[in-house]
């Protein structure tokens, strides 16, 4: 009989009852950390029983023969994970280990410590960490998939919907998710940790009537901007008809569009009215009355060269030729200046080369009367309810009526 004996080194991969018998032909006693001990259990660590002597020679520990080693005993946790709480949960009473659940029950397991496969010492539960599967919500309205998610505790985390047009009037406003896989964010099936999320992000679309684009009725007589629009299936309705004067007799009487809303271009519901503003055309070879009007220069306060100008009465009239526009300056400023005035239309492009005139405006003079050419282009190139004077870089607008209309 030998006087001492090696602490038997242990392999975990060994079955308990196989360490055991390797560990009794040393002719040492064996005890267990845990009663609920079986065969199939493994060795997970070997230590001496307190209280024995313990000798040491060549890098090894010995004791003496009978003495006892303590076995702690574990056993292999299943593998559980992403299986369906119910089913896991009884993988684990199968095998008599113990759980806890740190974040309560769940619809599956999202994975365990120990991890499936690995050894657990018997005396400590296993902890199992509840997971949610996402519901399948694509293809659902945004209300069956706010109930779906609410299930699990989960909530819609989405932004504006998309919109698609339908001629289908129950669709018209429903809001649904997506019928694309990608259309939510988890997946339908991923299993999640409980509480590591707070909402599944989707992708939403509204349907919507059907939509058109306003097509351009600007220069159409009224008949032409009225069938333009009805084949868009948009109505037209004529909001103002102003007179205008053409020496082209095949013009008199015509209606031709000046303005609409929506500008062209603009993606309106179908059946939608546009409003149009229409020009009347009257022809007169030599109108007998000029266009005139009246106006007092407000006054500006971030130019010196513009307060020149401050409160200075103006007179504006367009011959009865449409070629020749007088500008009257009934009374000057405070201070006289030289300034350059320039005939433009509403979006201040000049009206022809020539319109430009230099004036002189004497503090002392009764009146100036200045005659500014326009170019070629005629009353026609005028906007249609007045006539801007520009003094750069101020502006001043007169408004125009003829006195016959």
């Amino acid at each position: 009989m030998a006087l001492v004996v090696p602490v038997p080194a242990v392999s975990t991969s060994v079955p308990l009852a196989e360490a055991v018998k390797a560990i009794e032909r040393r002719d040492l006693n064996v005890a267990y950390t845990s009663p609920k001990r079986r065969d199939s259990d493994y060795v997970m660590d070997l230590n001496v029983a307190d209280g024995t002597k313990r000798y040491r020679a060549a890098g090894r520990t010995y004791i003496l023969p009978r003495a006892q080693v303590v076995l702690t005993v574990g056993r292999k946790v299943p593998s559980v994970e992403k299986h369906p709480w119910s089913d896991a949960m009884g993988s684990l009473a199968k095998v008599d280990l113990d759980a806890t659940t740190p974040l309560g029950e769940g619809s599956h397991v999202y994975g365990t410590e120990p991890a499936g496969g690995a050894l657990v010492d018997l005396r400590q539960p296993v902890k199992v960490y509840a997971g949610i599967e996402i519901p399948r919500v694509t293809g659902d309205t945004l209300d069956v998939a706010r109930g779906k998610l609410a299930d699990v505790d989960l909530n819609v985390d989405a932004g504006p919907p998309r919109e698609i047009e339908t001629s289908n009037p129950s669709l018209i406003g429903a809001v649904y998710v997506e019928d694309l896989p990608t259309a939510q964010a988890p997946r339908a099936g991923e299993i999640v940790r409980k509480r590591s999320i707070r909402g599944v992000r989707l992708s939403l679309i509204r349907y919507v009537e059907p939509t058109v684009v306003v097509p351009n009725v600007i220069e159409l007589t009224v008949p032409q901007a009225r069938e333009r629009l009805a084949d868009r299936d948009l109505r037209t309705n004529v909001l103002t008809i102003q007179i205008r004067i053409t020496s082209d007799q095949g013009l008199d009487g015509v209606q031709t569009v000046h303005a609409q809303d929506p500008t062209a271009g603009t993606r309106v519901k179908k059946q939608t009215t546009v409003n149009v503003r229409v020009t009347q055309w009257k022809y007169d070879v030599e109108p007998t009355k000029p266009l005139v009007s009246y106006g007092i220069f407000p006054g500006s306060a971030y130019d010196d060269a513009i307060r020149r100008l401050d409160n200075a009465i103006w007179m504006v009239t367009l011959a009865p030729d449409r070629k020749i526009a007088t500008v009257r300056v009934l009374h000057s400023g405070p201070r006289g200046g030289v300034y350059a005035l320039r005939l433009v239309n509403d979006d201040f492009q000049f009206l022809g080369k020539r319109c430009f005139t230099y004036a002189f405006v004497d503090e002392s003079a009764p009146f100036l009367q200045l005659r500014m050419p326009i170019d070629g282009n005629g009353f026609g190139q005028l906007n249609e309810d007045g006539v801007w004077l520009y003094t750069k870089p101020g502006g001043l607008r007169f408004q125009t009526k003829p006195p016959a209309f």
